[in-house]
């Protein structure tokens, strides 16, 4: 009884050592001691690309806001707030004319 509960408790022990040597956090920690600078560097570059995306959305944003205070101007100009309308395959954008 005892020798089958070990045999058990081993396979669980060597599954479980597997799944870790599949992981993606392994392979990171497996790289990280060969050449011990990867992380800094991936952080580096981590960031880099966050900074991009940010700029991109900022700008994106300041968009928007551009095109939301015309609204009100354009609706004192006769036209109507821009409608959406969305369908089952997809979304169109029509702003319609009073």
């Amino acid at each position: 009884m005892v020798y089958e509960t070990l045999q058990l408790e081993i396979i669980t022990v060597l599954e479980a050592l597997g799944q870790l040597r599949e992981s993606p956090e392994f392979e990171l920690c497996q790289i990280s001691e060969k050449k011990p600078g990867v992380l800094d560097e991936l952080a580096a570059e981590r960031a880099t690309l966050l900074e991009k995306e940010s700029a991109e959305l900022e700008k994106q944003a300041q968009q928007l806001a551009r095109k939301s205070r015309s609204w009100p101007e354009r609706r004192q100009a006769g036209l109507a707030k821009p409608q959406v309308r969305v369908t089952r395959a997809y979304t169109t954008w029509n702003p319609k004319k009073k």
